[in-house]
């Protein structure tokens, strides 16, 4: 039996993502096909534009036969992290195959490139980088180029969709879990291209033109461009001042506490909140070449919904089920009981369960930052799509 995995975030869902999913499906030819779908937050800590719920039923009709979440701990988290948990909820479901974009599509050099960073010398060379106050990215990418005169592996090295990929094979082999990796050549522009050449654009450029209430049905399906996507103003607003109210509420020390907040980040946010009047003011003040954008809007999200530090450089992931076919409930009764058993089909009655706390009090959050009610929808049973 061969059960295809696949690992998503789609905010919003794109012509690209249906040319994946089709490609990956063409070229495994599953007899199921699961996804890991990120829930309201992106990896980089941004809000996504359409809720999970919404986003679920849109993958349900184009192609997937399960939906499983990767809740806020499990993706708000860095790629390493990101990758593990994903990989660990596959490996549970016994997945066989896993597809992935990728910008780099020659499997062997992904795994070059995996080996590489697993090696003592690249563990031993990076801290020098890091110890100049480069970021984690920036300095595995000049360790990098120390290991390896390669030129395409250190070009493709630090593009997101490779990183990833990496990230998913190292994670395969951390967890001795043997799977059949398909890298899916990414085409149309590139994943921070604003400039738009195809119908298949990137979800960078996709967000621009929704943000500037610009039409987008060249690029994405009808049920999708007629969605009424989340307020990109509305959500920069309110962070800003759930921002400025928690360190009102809470000492610099009390935040040095929490989830990604280290060397002192505390004290560089505080200052930045105190010399700007909005979100992109201050997002301007507090990157730098050690803290990305990216690594900032994470730390947020878990200042704001006070992660505590104990959670960090864990794996945090759990088995729910969001949505599923007729086929997609076959194959969980397929499965070993338990497996089955480990599955959570609701919040209801679910106590003592951290990463279930948590995606509670994440959704409470996307529901303050967006003007919505989707709390509601975590206590009730998986979305059914009908063959």
């Amino acid at each position: 039996m061969k059960v295809l995995g696949l690992i998503m975030e789609i905010n919003p869902l794109h012509n690209g993502h249906i040319y994946f999913i089709n490609q990956a499906k063409a070229l495994t030819n599953p007899d199921f096909t699961i996804v890991v779908m990120s829930s309201n937050f992106t990896m980089r800590g941004e809000t996504m534009i359409m809720n999970k719920f919404a986003r679920t039923e849109l993958l349900l009709a184009n192609g997937a036969d399960l939906v499983f979440e990767l809740p806020f701990l499990s993706a708000v988290n860095s790629a390493d992290l990101f990758g593990l948990n994903a990989i660990s909820i596959l490996k549970n479901l016994q997945t066989t195959h896993i597809a992935f974009g990728a910008e780099l599509s020659d499997l062997s050099k992904l795994k070059t490139i995996s080996n590489l960073l697993k090696s003592k010398k690249f563990n031993s060379e990076i801290q020098n980088f890091l110890k100049l106050g480069n970021s984690y990215a920036s300095s595995a990418l000049k360790t990098l180029t120390l290991l390896t005169k390669d030129k395409e592996i250190i070009t493709n090295f630090a593009l997101p969709n490779n990183t990833l990929a990496i990230q998913y094979i190292s994670a395969a082999d951390k967890l001795n879990y043997p799977l059949d990796f398909f890298p899916i050549k990414r085409i149309g522009n590139n994943y921070y291209d604003k400039n738009i050449t195809s119908k298949i654009a990137s979800a960078t450029a996709i967000r621009e033109l929704i943000k500037n209430k610009e039409p987008i049905n060249k690029f994405v399906p009808n049920d999708v461009a007629n969605y009424p996507f989340k307020d990109f103003d509305l959500i920069e607003d309110k962070l800003f001042h759930l921002l400025k109210f928690t360190f009102v509420n809470k000492t610099c020390e009390e935040i040095a506490n929490i989830y990604g907040v280290e060397e002192g980040l505390e004290n560089r946010i505080l200052s930045a909140l105190k010399e700007s009047s909005n979100y992109s003011s201050f997002m301007e003040k507090v990157i730098s070449k050690r803290y990305s954008y990216f690594r900032i809007q994470r730390t947020i999200l878990h200042i704001l919904l006070n992660t505590p530090k104990q959670l960090q450089n864990k794996s945090n992931y759990y088995l729910r089920m969001l949505g599923s076919n007729d086929a997609g409930l076959k194959y969980i009764s397929s499965l070993p009981k338990e497996v089955k058993k480990n599955i959570i089909t609701s919040f209801k009655n679910i106590q003592n369960n951290v990463v279930v706390d948590f995606e509670i009090k994440a959704t409470k959050l996307y529901d303050l930052l967006t003007n919505s009610e989707n709390i509601i929808e975590e206590y009730k049973i998986p979305i059914k799509k009908g063959e």
